[in-house]
């Protein structure tokens, strides 16, 4: 398995896989990555740049077999067809020209660690908590073909829970060997990845409520209302890989009474209070989707549709079976004409409809209640937002 036969990369090579994976954190995050069977590190250095564009902070722990692609890679000095896929801006902003190369600067060779390592042996260790991402692109393929799911199980055993494997577009995880090893398909950005789950989660196909602002009436001693929650495992847990405790299946008396208080403030037309109760909870609870989903709501209704965008991502990274997020997304991309995206996001939400019953669907889709006022208020202001 000679990087010889991975050798034919350059930099930002399929970028909508990239993108995807980091799409799903927050500016100002840490994200750690190990890119394995990187060659010469186009991949590694483009991970770190496109972090660093979305004000990401990423650890990358980049790995070969072989030490003269290693070193070469070290060395960050690449040829005018490594950067074909590059523009100007990204050029002059990361990349120094230097005679007939082109030299990566030091701040996107911050984070970026070298090392040598045969996936098919033991796994690297990993940081506290697990990788967030493990991405390996065009390396599978020349595996002999009982060594592929070997290999697989190694990069899930390194990742934290919720983390995310990214494979070339040429390598597919079959549906026996997703359950098996313990995946589930995430379809992001016009691109898939693969989020380490419980194997048992993937048997789980009973649909989820999803409860939105309105959807019921408030009660009247002024307590909380009962809420159902999307819980996920903690993507951020402490525990080492595998050892995650399962989370609370109901959030606290005082998530939801914020959720509440945001709901309210919604309603009254003042998304700022809204938002502020919202993010407060999420402090508190933040694997909950609809608190995602309705912090994006809050972002919409200011304006800011790229918040929105990065807020619905996560609503649906934690709850890929969040129709309202889904199409909700999928009109903001039809909003701006990105058509290829808005049928992926389409799709999404109603595959995800699918296993809504006819009774919790109803109150999104007719009549004069405030879950429908609620939707329509959504769709209203998505159509005119542009990003």
């Amino acid at each position: 398995m000679s990087s010889d036969r991975v050798g034919y990369t350059y930099f930002f090579r399929e970028p909508r896989a990239l993108d995807a994976a980091l799409s799903l954190f927050s500016s100002n995050e840490v994200v750690s990555i190990w890119c394995a069977g990187v060659s010469t590190g186009e991949e590694a250095y483009s991970y770190s740049i496109m972090a660093r564009e979305r004000n990401l902070e990423a650890t990358i722990i980049a790995s070969d077999l072989e030490e003269q692609a290693l070193a070469f890679a070290r060395a960050g000095r690449y040829s005018d067809r490594a950067l074909r896929r590059a523009g100007p801006r990204i050029k002059e902003r990361w990349f120094q020209h230097d005679r007939e190369s082109w030299v990566v600067v030091e701040r996107a060779r911050r984070g970026v660690r070298f090392l040598a390592h045969d996936v098919r042996q033991a796994p690297l260790e990993p940081p506290i908590g697990g990788f967030h991402i493990v991405s390996c692109r065009h390396l599978l393929i020349y595996l002999g073909k009982h060594e592929v799911e070997p290999v697989i199980e190694k990069f899930r055993s390194v990742l934290a829970p919720n983390g995310v494997l990214v494979l070339g577009l040429a390598e597919r995880l079959g549906g026996s060997a997703l359950s098996r090893i313990g995946f589930e398909v995430v379809h992001l950005e016009g691109a898939s990845v693969y989020r380490r789950v419980e194997p048992k989660r993937i048997q789980e196909t009973k649909a989820r409520r999803i409860e939105v602002p309105g959807s019921q009436p408030a009660p009247s001693d002024g307590s909380a209302r009962a809420s159902q929650p999307i819980t996920q495992p903690s993507r951020r847990s402490s525990a080492p890989p595998g050892q995650e405790s399962r989370p609370s299946t109901a959030p606290s008396k005082r998530v939801q009474a914020l959720r509440l208080q945001g709901d309210r403030a919604l309603d009254r037309g003042d998304p700022t209070l809204a938002l502020e109760s919202y993010e407060t909870a999420l402090r508190e609870a933040p694997l909950t989707a609809d608190l995602h989903l309705r912090s994006a709501l809050c972002a919409l209704a200011s304006g800011d549709a790229g918040t929105a965008k990065g807020r619905l991502r996560r609503a649906l990274f934690l709850d890929p079976d969040c129709w309202p997020a889904a199409l909700l997304l999928a009109e903001l991309f039809r909003s701006t004409q990105d058509m290829s995206r808005y049928l992926i996001q389409a799709e999404q939400g109603m595959r995800a409809l699918g296993g809504v019953t006819s009774e919790e669907l109803a109150p999104f889709v007719t009549g004069q209640n405030a879950a429908a006022e609620w939707v329509r208020r959504m769709r209203k202001v998505a159509s005119t937002v542009r990003s």
